[in-house]
């Protein structure tokens, strides 16, 4: 049977924002790992993965690809964060991006301030809410099929 009772809002938002920060760190971690292993097997040299973790921009096909990532496993915070709520899951979802945010920005290092974060607010913004309705969807599919099960 369907479970549809609420959730905790602050366990979802946490959850979410785990899910969504935490999924985007380990797989930059793990692309950088495997990319260092694949520099060391074939004779580069960490000088080599420090170039590329440093020199290239936001317009690099590296860069994209991680973004994307990112993007994705931000959809997947908001999906969470939602299932875990089954209530209110717009505004959670927006208490998720502003938070997932923030979080990416000061993340993202101390310096000049990168022209392009206003860009990856956005979407990341757009992403998390995309899980969100995603999991108010579900939400409501749970609802409905709890619904037809008991007959009420």
């Amino acid at each position: 049977m369907p479970d549809t009772a609420r959730g905790s809002a602050a366990k979802a938002v946490v959850l979410g924002l785990m899910t969504d920060i935490g999924g985007s760190m380990l797989s930059s971690l793990a692309f950088f790992m495997f990319y260092g292993a694949y520099l060391g097997a074939t004779g580069g040299t960490a000088d080599d993965l420090m170039t590329l973790a440093r020199g290239n921009g936001i317009d690099s096909p590296m860069a994209l690809a991680l973004a994307l990532v990112g993007c994705m496993f931000s959809v997947l915070g908001g999906y969470v964060c939602a299932r875990i709520a089954k209530h209110s899951e717009y505004k959670l979802g927006l208490v998720l991006a502003a938070c997932s945010v923030v979080a990416g920005l000061a993340l993202g290092g101390v310096g000049e301030p990168d022209p392009m974060a206003g860009l990856f607010s956005l979407l990341t913004v757009a992403s998390v809410m995309t899980g969100a309705h995603l999991g108010a969807r579900g939400n409501r599919r749970a609802s409905r099929e709890l619904t037809s099960m008991t007959g009420s």
